[in-house]
């Protein structure tokens, strides 16, 4: 949920990746704002899930790979710190 419209994000990542920082203003998120200086999905597109791949660079694919698994751990810590429940 957006903590200032109450309503649930229904985003893809490089739309959402640039509200987070927002998003989670407020709460207890300084390892989050350390991740999200960045932008490693800008670059992502949801029509890729539907192309044959041929445009995609190996460099590309890794990069969005790691900051997924980055965002996993992210995810995973805080529910074992309780601030996701």
């Amino acid at each position: 949920m957006h903590p200032t419209t109450g309503k649930s994000i229904t985003m893809h990542v490089n739309s959402l990746w640039p509200e987070m920082a927002t998003i989670v203003q407020g709460r207890s998120a300084s390892t989050l704002m350390t991740v999200l200086a960045t932008q490693p999905f800008a670059g992502w597109n949801v029509a890729e899930r539907y192309s044959d791949g041929s445009h995609l660079t190996p460099a590309a694919v890794a990069a969005h790979v790691t900051a997924a698994r980055t965002v996993v751990g992210i995810l995973a810590q805080a529910h074992i710190d309780g601030a996701l429940s």
